[in-house]
This record gives C-alpha cells, sequence and structure tokens, in this order.
C-alpha cells in the first residue's frame, strides 16, 4: 500500500519538478527483506528497502518526482505487485504491476508526429460510405502518430512503429500493427517493427514477447511455467510481407538456411 504526503503549506512548482514524499507499505509477519522498484526508479534490481517498524508492517519513504509509476515489492526474491493497490496493469507476463500517480502531473498528451501525415500516399480506400472513409484514415493518421524511434539505451531500430499500449513493446501488438502498416509499407517502418524482436534473440533462438522501451531488457525471465513466448507470429508476417510484395531478402536475412 502507498501513501502520498503533502503539506498544505506548500505551493508545488512542477516546472521545476519537486518532488514528493510517497510512503510504500507491505504487510507480512513472515518476509525476511521486502524492497520496492519499479519505474520511479529504472527498475533497479537493488530497489529501496523497506523496514520493518511494528507488527506486520514494512514501510519506507520515497521522493518522487511528480508522474504516473509502475511498482512491484520484491518480497524475499519474489517479485509481487502490490496486495492493498487495485490499480495495476500487466507486467507483460502472468502477472501484473501496480500503479501510482504521484502529485499532480500533467494530463498525459497523446502522441504525435512531427513529420506532416503523407494521407495522399496511402492506399485510396474504394468504398461510398464517407463516414468509413473517415476512420480509414483516422486510423492511418493514429498508427502514423506512433512511429518512435530507438535510443543507445535500449538498441532498437532506428525507426519503428509502437503499438502505444504502455512502456513495453510487445510482440503480439506489433506483429498486428505491422500487419496493417505493410500495405503502406514504403512510407511506414513497417517490418522493421519486427527488428527490434529480431535484435534481442539470444543464441539459442529464443525471443520474448515483451522488452522494454526504456532499456530494451526483457520484462521477466522465463520459466517452466511462463516461458514469456506468442505463437509463430513472425512467421505469418514474414510470410505474409513476401505474398504481398515479393520480396524474399527479409526471408533469407532473418531465416537463415543452413
Amino acid at each position: 500500500m502507498l501513501h502520498t504526503s503533502f503539506s498544505p503549506f506548500t505551493i508545488t512548482d512542477f516546472s521545476q519538478n519537486t518532488k514528493t514524499e510517497v510512503k510504500f507499505e507491505f504487510r507480512s509477519t513472515t518476509a525476511k527483506e521486502v524492497l520496492v522498484t519499479g519505474s520511479f526508479i529504472g527498475w533497479n534490481l537493488q530497489g529501496e528497502k523497506l523496514q520493518k517498524v511494528e507488527g506486520d508492517i514494512w514501510s519506507v519513504l520515497i521522493k518522487i518526482e511528480p508522474g504516473y509509476y509502475q511498482y512491484k515489492f520484491i518480497v524475499d526474491g519474489n517479485w509481487i505487485p502490490d496486495p492493498q493497490n487495485d490499480w495495476k496493469i500487466n507486467d507483460g507476463g502472468d502477472n501484473f504491476n501496480s500503479l501510482i500517480k504521484v502529485g499532480e502531473p500533467p494530463t498525459p498528451k497523446r502522441k504525435r508526429s512531427n513529420l506532416p501525415f503523407p494521407k495522399e500516399k496511402l492506399p485510396e480506400p474504394v468504398i461510398d460510405d464517407a463516414n468509413l472513409i473517415d476512420l480509414y484514415y483516422f486510423s492511418w493518421n493514429r498508427a502514423w502518430d506512433k512511429i518512435t524511434h530507438g535510443t543507445k539505451a535500449n538498441g532498437f531500430v532506428e525507426s519503428y512503429i509502437d503499438e502505444g499500449f504502455n512502456e513495453w513493446i510487445y510482440q503480439w501488438d506489433s506483429n498486428f500493427i505491422v500487419a496493417f502498416a505493410m500495405y503502406a509499407n514504403d512510407i511506414f517502418p513497417t517490418m522493421l517493427t519486427l527488428d527490434n524482436f529480431y535484435l534481442k534473440q539470444r543464441p539459442d533462438g529464443y525471443i520474448q514477447r515483451v522488452y522494454s522501451e526504456a532499456t530494451g531488457e526483457i520484462a521477466i525471465e522465463p520459466t517452466p511455467d511462463e516461458p514469456v513466448l506468442n505463437p509463430p507470429l513472425f512467421a505469418w508476417m514474414e510470410l505474409r510481407y513476401y505474398e504481398l510484395t515479393g520480396d524474399a531478402s527479409r526471408i533469407e536475412r532473418v531465416l537463415p538456411f543452413w
């Protein structure tokens, strides 16, 4: 459970990133060590250590800049969402991250591309319904706004389409946005979106279905119970791209023949 502490006499100036003191609490009579980590400290594996203050209550105070963050407790080495916080989001595996709002951050704004939307270069719809035509171009425009760029920190490709769900990239969502965008492959970094996952492939062939957009790391280490895999979506998209374009160069590159 968490609490934010405010002084009624404090004027918060978010332009200077004034930090707010947040208390994280966890209840356990058996735990030997309790840590908390999250996006507010870059998911540092060391986390921030909670102290047992009384009875079954563990707590820690952390100063955090205003914003929306995800977090988890690490209890004796086990990562778990906050049992007392119902606000949560899928962590990319079979569990959840807890969510917090710290202070009064500005309302998140929808991402917009700085480049003009190339509507005239898109396939022209053949349909009489004006509303459906508007919806068609609106969908393309939203995809255009989702084009983003890799960084040295995450090791992703120069340009790719971000499905925009949260701070992770997902194999499933990425493949299906590729299925849509390949019909305008000449203006979208369509297949490069899949290359983000190929770049992270391990020597044994393993590709996880979720990677952090901040660090490029996998969401969680796979286990026999949760391998964090998807069906063979990459093969489906690569075959569809080949059938649509006749370009076999990608197949030769991503599926070398020995």
